[in-house]
C-alpha cells in the first residue's frame, strides 16, 4: 500500500508542476542592459565591455576590461540569474561545435554551461576565450584518471 501511495503522490506532484509551468511560463530573456546591470551587482569593481548574448537569450559572456584576466558569464537557471567570473586560475575547459559552446567548470554547483551563438557572435566569444587561457591542470588530471 505504501508504494501505491508514493507513486500516486509523485504523479500528482508532477501534474501540479506541469500545470504551473504551463500557466506561468518563464518569459525572462536576457538583454545587454540587464546583463550589464546584473553582472555589475555581482562584480562592482569591474569595467565591462558589451555582453555577447546567446541565441536563446538565456546566457551571456561578459567581457571584463578591468581588472584584467577576468571573463564574466551570466546564465539563466529557471527564473534566476547566475553570475560568475572566470579567471585563468579557475579550472575550466571550453568545447566548440559549430554554433554551440560548452564550458566545463571544476565546480559541482554548475559543472556545465551550454550556449548557442550566431556565427558572428561565436567568433567574438572565441576571441575572448583565446585571450583568456585557463590553467588546465584540473582537466588534465581528471582526463588521466578517467583513462586509467
Amino acid at each position: 500500500m505504501e508504494f501505491l501511495q508514493l507513486a500516486i503522490s509523485a504523479f500528482l506532484i508532477l501534474v501540479v508542476a506541469g500545470v504551473a509551468a504551463a500557466l506561468y511560463p518563464n518569459k525572462l530573456k536576457l538583454v545587454a542592459e540587464n546583463v550589464e546591470k546584473d553582472y555589475k551587482r555581482f562584480n562592482p569593481a569591474a569595467s565591462l565591455g558589451l555582453p555577447l548574448i546567446s541565441k536563446m537569450a538565456d546566457a551571456a559572456i561578459v567581457p571584463v576590461t578591468s581588472p584584467l584576466e577576468q571573463l564574466g558569464i551570466v546564465t539563466q537557471l529557471g527564473d534566476r540569474l547566475v553570475c560568475r567570473t572566470l579567471s585563468p586560475a579557475d579550472g575550466y575547459k571550453i568545447e566548440r561545435d559549430g554554433e554551440s559552446l560548452v564550458i566545463r567548470l571544476a565546480d559541482f554547483t554548475q559543472p556545465t554551461i551550454k550556449m548557442t551563438f550566431d556565427t558572428e557572435t561565436m567568433e567574438k566569444v572565441m576571441a575572448l576565450f583565446a585571450a583568456h587561457v585557463p590553467i588546465t591542470n584540473y582537466w588534465q588530471k581528471k582526463e588521466a584518471n578517467n583513462a586509467s
